[in-house]
């Protein structure tokens, strides 16, 4: 028999490591109402992706897992389903179970070498792929493009418009702005306010953004070690502005040859109508901290791929250290390679899953020395130390690992070489508001420090007000406005600009 007006409940769930039989989760009971959003704060590691994988079912048949307890889900026009009885694969397909999850990391759930358009009409049951992407923000021509044309930022509101496709009743969300730019975090919010309210679908969501959390959900909870407490008052967002209120002033341009410069660079993904870059130009001085910010699509990320010689450009020069990558030797272009180093946003496609974090960092300290004789093992930990790596993680896989702490390992891998270039992307998406500032002070010690030129690129101007004195502001492939952030944010000249700050927390 159905509960009055219940969707989902959980009774008496416990759960440890299948392997070392550690405690991860203990919840006595829990119960999603029809309609109701729920919001889940907490740290990296505390629990909340796995209570997601509770109430996904997911769980009860994943071998890594030792589950006790038992989850329910009582479905508008079905019988009720017991989730915890549905042991294999094959037996939750059968049951066609509308809950639909997702997941913090979009490209885990696409194939690579299917159109977008392809897999969300493999999966329509409910909503025409296109007026699910409109939901979205997204224009439905994308449905022609592939995974891997797509910024992240885009391919989060894709995975959501799959969620809209096979009509879930139950949208389970993990860390869903992480992706997004601000403007796309308040559409984002203004399409699930129309979801809930006049569809009826009911939202649980997970994020260390307790900004998104506090503005949709109508009831909140606190993830601690595990435990799940009834939120009363949530950290706020930290006072980014004062951070360096009175520290960023001019850059001193230097006299000597720019690290990078670009020149009328343009780039386009085949397929496409127009130019992810378009006439892009600017140099990059070295041991400066650069920002980089605008709308998802608009090239951040295009651009530092082909920085670092992972694309090629159509036309246009980027010139290291006074030659282009044609007047490279073998040598310099291996030299460069490993001097100019990518923080990955997706941290999951930087680590070899077979391997736990210890060995992962050990192969990065082996690769390092071999061109840095120098290095040590006690810089390797000092690192650890800043970017806040654990023991206690080392010796698990990167599957068991957070976003955040996944990205803290590739953090410290990236700066093992003591490289001339750093480009950053969106390093802070998977952070903990509570662990934030740290790192906001590790990327403020490495360009002095190291001497590093700092590319940080973020759909937040609020994470560059920490980190930066100077900043790009990217639209459609160019630069529309660039120069010292401190000026920009108390004068923006363009609309774009104007747009972006309205919807941030500098201002």
């Amino acid at each position: 028999m159905n509960p009055e007006n219940v969707l989902l409940q959980l009774s008496q769930i416990h759960v440890r490591s299948a392997d070392k039989d550690a405690f991860i989760l203990e919840i006595p009971d829990l119960s999603l109402k029809r309609g109701e959003t729920i919001g889940i704060f907490g740290d990296s590691g505390s629990g909340k992706t796995t209570l997601l994988k509770v109430l996904s079912g997911g769980i009860f048949f994943d071998a890594s897992y030792a589950v006790h307890g038992m989850c329910n889900f009582y479905p508008k026009e079905a019988e009720p389903i017991e989730l915890h009885e549905l042991t294999t694969v094959y037996y939750r397909q059968q049951k066609q179970i509308a809950i639909a999850y997702v997941p913090q990391e979009p490209m885990a759930s696409f194939s690579l070498v299917h159109s977008i358009g392809q897999q969300l009409d493999d999966i329509f049951s409910v909503l025409p792929s296109e007026s699910a992407l409109k939901l979205v923000g997204l224009d439905p021509a994308i449905k022609k493009r592939y995974p891997g044309e797509l910024s992240l930022g885009q391919m989060q509101r894709v995975v959501i418009a799959a969620a809209l496709c096979m009509g879930a009743e139950l949208i389970l969300m993990d860390e869903p702005t992480a992706s997004l730019d601000i403007i796309q975090k308040q559409n984002l919010l203004e399409i699930l306010n129309q979801l809930n309210k006049i569809q009826g679908v009911s939202f649980v969501i997970v994020s260390h953004q307790s900004d998104f959390i506090n503005a949709f959900c109508s009831v909140t909870y606190k993830m601690s070690d595990g435990f799940l407490l009834k939120a009363l008052d949530f950290p706020s967002k930290p006072g980014y502005i004062n951070y360096q209120e009175d520290g960023v002033g001019e850059t001193q341009k230097s006299e000597e040859k720019p690290i990078i410069k670009i020149q009328n660079l343009s780039f386009r993904y085949p397929g496409q109508n127009s130019n992810v870059l378009d006439h892009f130009s600017f140099e990059f001085e070295k041991g400066i901290a650069y920002g980089i910010t605008g709308v998802s699509g608009c090239g951040k990320s295009t651009l530092g791929r082909l920085i670092c010689g992972m694309e090629n450009p159509d036309s246009g020069t980027i010139e290291y250290n006074g030659k282009t990558s044609s007047g490279h030797t073998v040598r310099e272009w291996t030299q460069r390679k490993r001097s100019i180093q990518y923080l990955w946003q997706n941290a999951l496609m930087a680590m070899n899953p077979a391997y736990t974090a210890r060995k992962i960092l050990q192969f990065a300290f082996n690769d390092a020395r071999s061109w840095k004789k120098d290095l040590t093992k006690e810089y390797m930990f000092q690192l650890m130390g800043h970017c806040e790596v654990e023991d206690s993680i080392l010796d698990l896989y990167p599957v068991q690992l957070s976003g955040g702490q996944r990205q803290r390992i590739n953090l410290v891998k990236a700066l093992l070489g003591k490289p001339d270039i750093i480009i950053a992307d969106e390093p802070f998406s998977a952070i903990d508001e509570s662990h934030k500032t740290s790192l906001y002070q590790l990327f403020n010690q490495v360009p002095e420090m190291q001497e590093v030129t700092l590319v940080l690129i973020s759909h937040d101007p609020a994470d560059l007000m920490a980190c930066c004195e100077n900043v790009l502001i990217m639209d459609a492939g160019s630069v529309i406005e660039s120069g010292n952030l401190k000026k920009i944010i108390k004068n923006p000249s363009h609309p774009v600009t104007r747009q972006l700050l309205s919807a941030s927390y500098v201002v």
